[in-house]
């Protein structure tokens, strides 16, 4: 009996691929880089917390970052380039630094570089109402 009802919901592999299709799915990489964004990495064995404020202007990205650990709050980043629709690359000149990553899931995973050193870095989106400046 139970079979008999559960074969009224099931379709066909086919057709639930057809179906799939239909409906519109937004890609990783259209995910809104708009925001506050915060991670810590190792570097030179000391760590480091950084946070990014990224806002579209146009066509144009802008923002600012800042080191809370470090005490320094709205530096300037002096570019935000989109090479790839799922990648980005901050250029941070205030620490003779740069970050580049690919957008993955609810993250950013890449890689941070000052000076001779590097370390990965993984930034997560905060929400609205978490301690944005």
């Amino acid at each position: 009996m139970q079979m008999k009802r559960f074969s009224r919901f099931f379709l066909p592999l086919p057709i639930c691929l057809f179906l799939h299709a239909l409906v519109p799915t937004q890609p990783v990489a259209a995910q809104d880089l708009e925001g506050t964004w915060q991670g810590t990495t190792l570097l030179a064995e000391e760590p480091l917390s950084l946070v990014f404020h990224l806002t579209k202007v146009g066509s144009l990205w802008q923002g600012s970052f800042d080191c809370p650990n470090q005490n320094a709050f709205a530096l300037s980043i002096s570019a935000i380039e989109r090479p790839t629709t799922d990648s980005i690359v901050i250029q941070l000149p205030t620490i003779n630094a740069l970050f580049a990553g690919k957008l993955r899931d609810e993250s950013i995973k890449g890689v941070f570089f000052q000076g001779k050193h590097s370390a990965r870095l993984t930034l997560t989106k905060l929400s609205p109402n978490k301690g944005n400046k």
